[in-house]
């Protein structure tokens, strides 16, 4: 019992002393380092960072996933006189920290520690650079590339207008503890940026308070929106125009003699089918909805348009083996003509309508 109450006081020791140690270690990052993990708040005022987003490329829209990636500049500045550690020794200017540099930093001194919220997987930060200013200025600039999810509003699918959008903001603080702003001057594009068919009409950037049902604070969170415009013709021609042709094309069954109903009713299958082949081809480019949009409606109408020959070719031929040749053909007349007119008639009205 004695020798275990000595060892008591040299085992407090010991742990004390590895206590101080790391301690010691975390704030002396460098021989004159000072450690500061909190935010450099003045007084309850949250820190104010400035924020800006540089689009370099988007790629691999999906819209079936709802996902698309981007590749770009993310620039952030804030005040901290705590770096003063971190600045240059003599004079004015900045002192540069490069890739693993800056990270070692940050493993000292605060940062905004911002993350992609809408991000679908890890991402990828490239070229990362921190700046830091005698009065404790402090600039970070990376080029990140990453895997967004984003709703996508396919109603008008393929005249369609979307909105990509970059959700900015910090897992560690809430709005409590930092506030971002838009730092105007990276907020665009690289003029290098093409993106084939689609038009970009414009990026805005915005702050806004956000909070999850699990968060338990509000975050400041930066929204960076992109508006791209879709270039429809590769749907118009590649689907648009050629299933237009094939339903004008079996409109032509009507010229054939009516006692001929196999001849005739083969071609309108034909329509059927070539309908379904591109209502399962349409669909692959589409996410799962639960509404129609144009290409979906021009799908739906060409089954019916189908359908609906091959009813007037069963009827005509029903009305010439009654005895009535002569009234089966006035109707096939009349519905070769008239049916075309139809199809093209309503492809314009659902163009109005989506």
């Amino acid at each position: 019992m004695t020798g275990r109450a000595g060892s008591t006081p040299g085992v407090r020791r010991l742990l004390a002393l590895l206590l101080a140690c790391s301690t010691l270690a975390i704030a002396t990052p460098g021989s004159d380092a000072q450690t500061s993990v909190t935010p450099p708040k003045q007084g309850d005022q949250p820190v104010q960072a400035q924020v800006g987003i540089y689009v370099e490329e988007i790629g691999r829209i999906n819209e079936g996933e709802g996902t698309f990636e981007v590749t770009g500049y993310l620039e952030v500045a804030w005040q901290d006189a705590r770096l003063a550690p971190y600045a240059p020794e003599a004079g004015g200017g900045e002192r540069t920290f490069l890739e693993d540099e800056a990270r070692k930093v940050f493993e000292h001194a605060w940062w905004p520690d911002l993350e992609f919220a809408n991000a679908v997987d890890k991402g990828e930060r490239m070229n990362e650079e921190l700046m830091v200013a005698a009065d404790g200025h402090a600039t970070y600039r990376e080029r990140f590339h990453v895997r967004l999810s984003s709703r996508f509003r396919m109603h008008e699918f393929p005249f369609d207008t979307q909105q990509l959008r970059l959700e900015l903001e910090s897992f560690a603080w809430s709005g409590r503890d930092l506030q971002l702003k838009v730092k105007d001057s990276v907020v665009g594009f690289s003029p290098e940026f093409e993106l084939p068919g689609w038009t970009v009409l414009g990026v805005t950037e915005r702050i806004r308070d956000h909070q999850e049902p699990r968060d338990r604070a509000p975050f400041s969170e930066l929204e960076a929106l992109i508006t791209l415009k879709r270039d429809p013709g590769f749907f118009i021609w590649k689907f648009l125009v050629p299933l237009t042709v094939v339903m004008l094309l079996i409109s032509g069954a009507l010229w054939i003699p009516p006692d001929q109903i196999k001849d005739r009713v083969s071609v309108t299958l034909t329509g059927l089918l070539t309908s379904a082949a591109y209502g399962f081809t349409v669909t692959s480019y589409l996410p799962a909805h639960a509404y129609d949009n144009y290409l979906d409606a021009v799908v739906v109408f060409s089954l019916v348009y189908s359908s609906l020959l091959t009813v007037l070719i069963v009827a005509s031929y029903r009305i010439h083996i009654n005895g009535r040749p002569e009234v089966a053909l006035r109707l096939d007349r009349f519905s070769s003509f008239a049916l075309p007119l139809l199809f093209l008639a309503v492809l314009g009205v659902l163009r109005w309508v989506y």
